[in-house]
């Protein structure tokens, strides 16, 4: 749907039943909380390189148009939830 979200745990799907690390890490998927599109691990470098950083208080389309006024700070801080990582 090319809309932009920030990867979360909330989003990881696939792997919560599976007792045994080596297949859920296998079948551990991010779903788009937009269309509920499953992105395969093999998609994770491309998208992470397409992504934006945006300040608190700022939102983004899907065609890239930023919106809102960002905190204004003399200090850059820069967090992601670990399916980025």
């Amino acid at each position: 749907c090319s809309e932009y979200f920030e990867p979360s745990m909330a989003n990881m799907v696939g792997y919560r039943d599976d007792l045994d690390l080596v297949k859920a890490s296998e079948n551990a998927r991010l779903q788009c909380p937009h269309c509920s599109h499953l992105v395969s691990p093999d998609l994770k470098r491309e998208l992470n390189i397409k992504g934006v950083w945006l300040k608190e208080g700022q939102t983004i389309d899907k065609r890239g148009v930023i919106s809102g006024e960002g905190r204004n700070s003399r200090i850059a801080s820069f967090w992601l939830e670990g399916p980025a990582a």
